[in-house]
């Protein structure tokens, strides 16, 4: 059968090594192909002459109905004939209505209203989902027959198998894009700063050395002894010199700590001295600096000052 002349560019051959010249060149369709198999078994099974201890010389069909007429045939019950060539789904009926919803179709009848929310098994054909599905309970009792009420879903249940297929690829697809996005994990920004200080060139070398000097005190002479005379005589007379120096400005007293007055207009008065001893330019104790620092910052200085002001202001208009 399967080198007849109508699937002529179809034929595998009878093994991978052995393929005929035009193998691929087309596909049979699949009710096309099961036709011309049921046309060539009738054939197979019609042919007379057949040598066989039974046929004896006749056709299998006749042997075959000699034997059908006259022996004892057990014949398979609904409920079995229902297990041929079925697919087989466990489900769950609509709380609400008893529906059974498929591969995205919907089977109802009458009676799955009394069983809503009961899990059950569907044994439907694989090749048209829209015939209807045949309802048990998990321990095999028959529930009844539920048509298609909405065709919404697959006609068969290839369609429904490529179409998980899909999901599963768009899934895995959009998982590898999700990782592609994701910033990276922190071993490997680890590894990619050991790898770029493997890179890096050699130190550079510092072209400014800082000195380094010792902690221990060095003695270093004032001068070099020497036994010039007129070296030695311009010594002591610059000596002399800065010994008269320091005799005719001595060092200027320590000042105590200044004691202020104690009414408002004669620490005021005593402000105005320290002022005008500071404009001209005399010494002032460091004392008194503090105080008066601190003093005109105080509202009584101000308002002193803001009176003597305006009675200069007066004075003059």
């Amino acid at each position: 059968m399967a080198k007849d002349i109508r699937f002529e560019g179809a034929y595998t051959g009878n093994k991978p090594d052995a393929k005929p010249e035009n193998y691929d060149n087309r596909a049979i369709p699949l009710d096309y192909f099961v036709d011309v198999i049921a046309e060539r078994i009738e054939e197979h099974n019609s042919r007379q002459g057949r040598l066989s201890p039974t046929a004896r010389g006749r056709s299998f069909d006749e042997t075959f109905a000699e034997s059908y007429a006259s022996a004892p045939i057990r014949k398979a019950t609904e409920g079995q004939r229902r297990l041929w060539l079925m697919g087989q789904a466990t489900g769950k009926l609509n709380k609400d209505n008893g529906q059974l919803q498929l591969f995205k179709n919907f089977y109802h009848s009458e009676w799955m209203s009394e069983l809503a929310g009961k899990k059950v098994i569907a044994r439907f054909n694989p090749e048209d989902l829209y015939s209807g599905v045949h309802i048990e309970t998990f321990d095999g009792s028959y529930l009844g027959f539920a048509e298609c009420r909405q065709k919404v879903g697959f006609f068969d249940l290839i369609g429904a198998k490529e179409e998980a297929r899909r999901k599963r690829r768009i899934a895995k697809a959009q998982k590898e894009l999700l990782e592609a996005h994701r910033p990276l994990s922190t071993q490997q920004i680890v590894a990619g700063m050991d790898a770029r200080t493997a890179e890096l060139s050699e130190r550079v070398q510092a072209k400014v050395v800082s000195p380094v000097f010792s902690k221990d005190p060095v003695s270093v002479p004032r001068h070099q002894v020497t036994s010039d005379p007129a070296v030695v005589e311009a010594r002591k007379a610059f000596e002399a010199r800065v010994e008269q120096r320091q005799k005719s400005d001595p060092k200027p007293k320590a000042v105590g700590r200044f004691q202020p007055a104690s009414t408002p207009r004669e620490r005021f008065q005593d402000a105005k001295d320290i002022i005008a001893k500071s404009e001209a330019g005399k010494r002032i104790g460091s004392g008194e600096a503090d105080w008066l620092r601190s003093y005109i910052e105080l509202p009584e200085y101000r308002g002193f000052h803001k009176v003597e002001q305006f009675a200069k202001r007066d004075d003059a208009g």
